[in-house]
């Protein structure tokens, strides 16, 4: 009896690490998404830092937009380095019940070996059991050391940041271009109509 509550206790423990393990991914998951979308505000804040003719604000912008970018791609790192290893978890769940499965067949058929062909087999059993279990043990590890390999920051150059810069700049620039088409086909409009009205 022991036993079997010390396996019900484990397959709970692995299905609250599981249930955790899924919500702490999808949490991750909403996070990228949120940052994704500051991303593209940081983008439109930089642009109108161009046009302003702000120069420093919009280096600072830029960096900030760097920044989320990098953030955004480590998480996106650990995201699927977590996938990763969950399913080599579930790999070596499935090799260990398998193991389990030749464990209860080797007892049927050890009923008619000799002790010394027995052996053997239970021997051999009993080590792959044993490399089944590190390696989950192992991937456990692994799962737990994503997470702080996560925080590796990668510096950001300057390099990128001038050519942000410059992409932000003709942006700004066609948009106000755009602004400016729009203002000046508004201003023809109007003169126009003001050119029809004068006529008798």
């Amino acid at each position: 009896m022991p036993l079997f509550n010390s396996d019900r206790k484990r397959k709970e423990r692995e299905m609250e690490r599981d249930i955790r393990f899924k919500q702490g991914l999808g949490r991750v998951r909403r996070y990228v998404e949120k940052c994704q979308a500051s991303r593209q505000q940081v983008w439109s804040q930089a642009k109108r830092a161009a046009q302003l003719g702000d120069r420093q604000m919009l280096r600072n912008t830029l960096v900030s937009y760097l920044r989320l970018g990098d953030l955004t791609t480590r998480w996106e790192r650990y995201i699927l380095s977590a996938e990763h290893a969950a399913l080599m978890r579930d790999h070596m769940k499935a090799t260990g019940e398998f193991m389990g499965s030749l464990q209860a067949m080797s007892d049927s058929m050890m009923a008619g070996m000799n002790p010394a062909d027995m052996v053997k087999v239970q021997a051999n059993l009993e080590r792959g059991m044993a490399k089944a279990q590190e390696i989950d043990e192992a991937l456990g590890i692994v799962m737990d050391a994503t997470s702080t390999a996560v925080f590796s920051a990668d510096g950001l150059s300057e390099e990128q940041l001038g050519s942000l810069e410059k992409q932000v700049m003709g942006e700004a620039a066609q948009d106000e271009g755009a602004k400016m088409d729009d203002r000046i086909g508004e201003l023809q409009r109007r003169i126009e109509a003001e050119m029809k009205r004068e006529k008798p």
